[in-house]
């Protein structure tokens, strides 16, 4: 049987309650029998894991990987799943990103079964990555089975925290990319590229092969540079090209990006060419530098389902769309519910407005601010104990609702015009 949180008390004394015990209480869940089996055991076998139907046919493997994204509902939905998974998430058209609930694009992308650069569950940090998630969803269900509204506060947190972590990663990596030995690596690249116009010419230089393979995830390694040559060389116009046979995209992407093998010749002079290949070695450059995998850091962007936008307007239509956020947020603020009844615009105003009284902000992103966060958590459960819906069930049962995995339910209509505007 799985550890279940003590909560003795229900309100904002139970949340506080919680965050005392919190690292304890997290520990002893995560240490409990079945998270230990289920975590084990997907660390020991997702790399072994190709195919969609490799996973869809473990269910433990599964219950895991959906559980990671609050999806644990549905692992019955075989071919739901399966579609999902195998279409990707490089095309607008693909299943996964014409859904209203993201939580389905960023798993699709994660496992990338369906992407060009092919299944990550081998990479480095995957594992990890993943049960990390599903401990902390685990955890929040199981505070959820003795008090609705403190899982309600741990799903708002977990949000804000996640949105605070990504963009502090924004800002160090736009500080790296403006340090000067990263400066210095992309104006040599860039004043000097467009007169390179064969392979050999872009291997007898160390400073542009560096920036090159770099964009691409490549080290400049002696061994490697047979394969980069003939990459180049051949081009992809061939089905036979070695860009084409070697495994995974790299190679293709390379020789695709300089064009030195194929039909139209060097792009290196290109309009664009060079602003192109450094934005993306910046990129690269940077997860190196920290000592990360792509998939760890592209993971812990796509677990910030929310509040991302460079609009205030657009990032409060998001949260008014995602009901879990939204019911929290509306009881903090004293809001009605029949406020959900007035067009978007109209309501973003009302949450503005009434933001900017209550919290001292109508700007979205500053609801990430720990100090925010807790004032609206505090007021959300106070607001609770008063109307009684502490502990047990409560006014906010849609939210709880998408929150146990019925995301594709009655809030569609909402979450379909909230995307249309964005």
């Amino acid at each position: 049987m799985t550890y279940q949180p003590v909560l003795p008390v229900s309100g904002l004394a139970g949340w506080r309650l919680l965050e005392r015990t919190e690292t304890t209480q997290r520990s002893t869940f995560e240490q409990s029998a079945q998270v230990k089996r289920e975590t084990a055991y997907f660390t020991a076998n997702i790399a072994k894991v190709e195919t969609v139907e490799d996973l869809l046919e473990d269910r433990t493997l599964l219950k895991v990987a959906l559980g990671a994204y609050g999806l644990d509902a549905d692992i019955t939905k075989r071919g739901f799943l399966r579609k999902v998974l195998e279409e990707g998430t490089e095309s607008t058209d693909t299943f996964a990103m014409r859904l209203t609930d993201k939580a389905y694009r960023n798993l699709a992308a994660a496992f990338g079964f369906g992407n060009e650069g092919g299944v990550q569950t081998g990479a480095p940090g995957f594992a990890d990555t993943i049960t990390s998630a599903y401990k902390a969803r685990a955890y929040e269900v199981a505070v959820g089975e003795n008090d609705n509204s403190l899982r309600l506060a741990l799903n708002f947190r977990r949000v804000m925290t996640d949105t605070t972590a990504a963009r502090t990663q924004t800002e160090a990596r736009a500080a790296f990319s403006a340090s000067q030995a990263v400066r210095d690596d992309t104006a040599y690249f860039a004043a000097n590229i467009g007169s390179v116009t064969t392979p050999e010419a872009l291997l007898a230089d160390t400073r542009l092969l560096k920036v090159a393979l770099g964009t691409f995830g490549l080290a400049d390694d002696p061994a490697r540079r047979a394969d980069v040559l003939r990459a180049l060389r051949e081009g992809t116009g061939s089905p036979a090209a070695f860009a084409n046979t070697a495994q995974g995209a790299i190679y293709r992407e390379l020789a695709d990006a300089f064009g030195f093998g194929n039909t139209g010749g060097a792009l290196t002079d290109a309009p664009g060419f060079a602003d192109a290949i450094t934005a993306q070695y910046k990129v690269r450059a940077y997860e190196l530098a920290v000592g990360q995998t792509e998939f760890a850091l592209t993971f812990a962007g796509s677990m910030t389902k929310t509040i991302s936008s460079t609009s205030n307007d657009a990032n409060w239509y998001t949260i008014l769309g995602d009901v879990p956020l939204r019911s929290v947020l509306e009881k903090a603020l004293s809001i009605p519910a029949s406020v959900a009844k007035l067009d978007i615009e109209r309501q973003a105003e009302i949450f503005k407005d009434r933001a900017a009284s209550v919290l001292g902000t109508s700007t979205a992103t500053a609801l990430a601010d720990p100090a925010t966060t807790d004032e609206v958590i505090r007021r959300f459960l106070l607001r609770e104990q008063i109307d009684g819906n502490t502990g047990g069930t409560s006014a906010t049962s849609a939210a709880l609702t998408l929150l146990q995995g019925g995301s594709s339910g009655g809030s569609s209509g909402l979450l379909n015009l909230l995307l249309s505007r964005g």
